[in-house]
């Protein structure tokens, strides 16, 4: 998991790390939470510059505190 700088989630394969911090994820998704409710966008390949990185950390299990919700949701909530 990954949290970048402007406050999105990515959750992904880490594939590689440089020096700078710089990462690529595989078969990415960003999270998107609103209230106990979160929804998922398919990403695939991501490259995230190392200055925008926030948090980078370990997912173990899935979380028990959030309802998943479907795609058109997130985009209903993202465009009004």
């Amino acid at each position: 998991m990954v949290l970048l700088r402007d406050g999105r989630t990515l959750i992904g394969y880490l594939r590689s790390v440089d020096q700078f911090a710089n990462l690529v994820l595989h078969r990415t998704i960003e999270r998107i939470h609103v209230g106990n409710e979160f929804g998922d966008i398919q990403r695939g390949v991501f490259i995230v510059r190392g200055e925008n990185v926030v948090l980078l950390g370990e997912i173990v299990s899935a979380s028990t505190y959030c309802t998943r919700v479907t795609v058109s949701f997130v985009w209903h909530v993202i465009c009004v």
